[in-house]
């Protein structure tokens, strides 16, 4: 199961609500509260950016029950490379002026880039949104039935070795953990 272009994109565009706010920062024109220089770019972005946290959010909460068990044997915290998020933010600081079409356009294909980009490597889960929903995204080794595999998981909280879990395929590279030492 490969994860659909348009939910990627939509976590792609969530990953991106704070820039949101830096572009209608930088609009701002001064004069009154959300008064913007030009509205239909800045919130026009903000309220997509909300939207697809809103989506986002009832997706994640939406995986409720599975039959697939696996037992932690090693795990690896991929949340740490949020990192890769901030380019896009100091680039940000640059795209000052919304009125000049070659800077505006410039940005918009980096961003689209960006995106491509972090859809062809599976990194769309590496989300600041995401940590701030209380998730994190885990590379783990585990067993199931009795076969050893590694994935990529989103986790809300904490698991440890050893732990049992019920998880959800979400995509071909991807799982959700949506229930951590079950009560049998």
């Amino acid at each position: 199961m490969k994860l659909r272009f348009f939910a990627a994109i939509l976590i792609f565009i969530s990953a991106y609500t704070p820039l949101s706010l830096i572009l209608i920062v930088y609009d701002w024109n001064g004069n009154a509260l959300l008064c913007q220089n030009h509205p239909i770019i800045t919130i026009g972005y903000f309220i997509l950016s909300i939207l697809s946290c809103i989506i986002l959010w009832f997706s994640l909460r939406g995986f409720r029950s599975s039959d697939t068990t696996i037992k932690i044997k090693n795990i690896s915290n991929r949340s740490t490379e949020l990192l890769n998020y901030s380019i896009p933010y100091m680039i940000s600081f640059f795209v000052t002026d919304l009125n000049d079409g070659k800077v505006l356009l410039n940005f918009i294909i980096f961003m689209i880039l960006m995106g491509y980009l972090t859809y062809k490597t599976h990194n769309l889960f590496l989300n600041p949104i995401l940590v701030f929903f209380g998730y994190n995204l885990y590379s783990i080794r585990y067993e199931r039935d009795k076969n050893i595999c590694e994935g990529t998981f989103i986790v809300k909280g904490k698991i440890k070795n050893e732990d049992k879990c019920h998880i959800v395929s979400i995509s071909e590279s991807l799982n959700l953990i949506i229930k951590i030492n079950p009560e049998v």
